[in-house]
């Protein structure tokens, strides 16, 4: 599985653009991405900026990894981006009481 991005929410410019062109601003990220993957213009991705990394295995025929921390690592050695920030924990108590990246715990409800 690959998650497609656009670094909309840091790109004031690429809104701006749109409107110039007398088109409706971009709802969200997502949409922008999706608008642009669904019309198959690899010229219209890049304007948008879309970027791709791979975030999970999806179903692989003839292939299985252990972890997904083996999926990501192959798919690092295949030159593919992978999700950024991924930390292997050892148990499910130490990963609920590591902070994320933005310094939050785990939902209480995890």
């Amino acid at each position: 599985m690959a998650k497609p991005t656009s670094p909309i929410r840091t790109s004031p410019g690429l809104q701006a653009e749109q409107q110039e062109r007398g088109e409706n601003a971009f709802a969200n990220p997502r949409n922008t991405c999706a608008g642009a993957l669904k019309l198959l213009d690899p010229n219209l991705c890049a304007q948008r900026r879309v970027r791709f990394f791979a975030h999970s295995t999806g179903h692989i025929e003839g292939g299985e990894y252990r972890t997904h921390t083996e999926f990501l690592d192959a798919v690092a050695r295949m030159g593919l981006p992978a999700t950024p920030g991924v930390e292997t924990r050892p148990d499910i108590i130490s990963a609920r009481s590591t902070p994320n990246p933005d310094g939050q715990h785990a939902r209480a409800g995890f």
